[in-house]
Parts: structure tokens; sequence; C-alpha cells
């Protein structure tokens, strides 16, 4: 099973666009690129992101099974496997949101508006990720026999992810947790 991606992808192009515009006339800083490697080194891949790709996963479709990984769906009730879900759809729909208002923020992007759009643009990622962090709290909180098989999954989620960045953006990206 291989998470998605688009939505990270996305984030990350509209914040390019938003850089781009406001480096400008510029001189480039040579900022070296950066591979963090989820199978080689997990414990670089920040929290928000190894939950947000596992909601991800869980909130698929329920069709022709309801996406919940087997070691998390043994351990919980139908009712808590709807709170997952329920959770994992809350985590997209804040995305969805997030999406609309980052591409909004690019129409009559210029150098001259480039400083307050990023800035605008950095606030948006940060609800992004704190949305997933806070559907973790909510769901490790509400199905305490779980927690064992959530974290068990997300880790392994967080083997699968790699992640290319700048040196000048890393901590920015491990941010907030």
């Amino acid at each position: 099973m291989k998470p998605r991606r688009f939505g990270v992808g996305l984030v990350y192009l509209l914040l390019i666009g938003v850089s781009v515009v406001h480096a400008q006339g510029q001189p480039s800083a040579g900022d070296e690129v950066i591979v963090i490697d989820g199978s080689k080194t997990p414990e670089q891949i920040p929290n928000w992101q190894a939950w947000l790709e596992a909601f991800h996963v869980m909130a698929g479709p329920a069709a022709p099974e309801v996406p919940i990984p087997s070691v998390i769906y043994i351990v919980t009730t139908k009712a808590q496997q709807e709170l997952i879900r329920k959770e994992a759809q809350r985590v997209l729909a804040e995305e969805q949101r997030v999406f609309s208002e980052a591409l909004k923020l690019l129409e009559g992007l210029n150098a001259d508006n480039g400083r307050e759009r990023q800035a605008r643009m950095d606030v948006l990622e940060m609800q992004r990720r704190r949305a997933a962090l806070d559907a973790r709290d909510r769901l490790l909180a509400s199905v305490p026999q779980a927690q064992s098989a959530f974290r068990e999954y997300v880790d392994h989620v967080r083997r699968g992810i790699k992640v290319t960045t700048t040196r000048s953006q890393i901590k920015q990206f491990m941010l907030p947790e």
C-alpha cells in the first residue's frame, strides 16, 4: 500500500511559487539539497508528516474494505473504527481548506506582496500539520487500547516516506514536531 502524496506536493509547489516571486532579483544562496529517507533514518521524518500520510490512507474509500490497517482494525470496535475514519476525513477536509486558501494566495502574487503571502502560506502549512497532530491526540485519547497499534502503523508509514528539501528549510520542515 503506497500512501498518496499529491497533497504534500501541492503545498510545496505553492510554497515554491511564493518563494520564487519573493526571491526574484536576489542572488542564489546555493542552498544544499537534503534528502531524508525514512527507510534509512525514520527518526528524521517529523510526526506531522507520518501521521498525515497515515490519515490519508485511513480516509480512503470504504469499499471494498474499510481502509483501516489490520493492526489497528483488530484491536478496535466498529464504533471506534468509525471514529478513526471520521478523524481521518476531518484531517483531509482541513487539508483541502488549506489548499483552497493557498491557491487564492497565488492570485495576484507579485514581488511586492511575496513576503506577506509567504508568511500567510507558512501559517496555512502549520494549520495543516497541526490538524494531523490534533487528530492524532484525540484518537490516542479516545482509543487507548489501540495506542501501540497506531504507533506501530505510523512507524511503518514513516519508513516509507522520502523527502527532498533544502538545508535552509529543514528547521521549518520539522515543525511543529
